[in-house]
């Protein structure tokens, strides 16, 4: 989407509802994505974040928080 002036997007993008001249759609797990402008005007659009990705995400913060806690935490070189 491309508009003139930058919109004021919820914090809680989980469900998103969205209406253009094709219609009306609805996004679960939404992720905005800011888009450069070459116009001055804001680009930007939404993606919906699979089951799967938001398992993983979910998953990856408990190593990390378990990690963090017990002292285990394995340093890159």
């Amino acid at each position: 989407m491309i508009v003139d002036e930058k919109p004021d997007f919820p914090s809680d993008l989980s469900s998103v509802k969205i209406e253009d001249e094709d219609g009306e759609r609805e996004l679960v797990n939404a992720q905005l994505i800011e888009c450069a402008s070459v116009d001055g005007r804001y680009w930007f659009s939404f993606a919906e974040i699979s089951a799967a990705e938001l398992e993983k995400e979910k998953t990856d913060a408990q190593i990390i928080y378990t990690a963090l806690m017990t002292d285990t935490l394995l340093e890159e070189e």
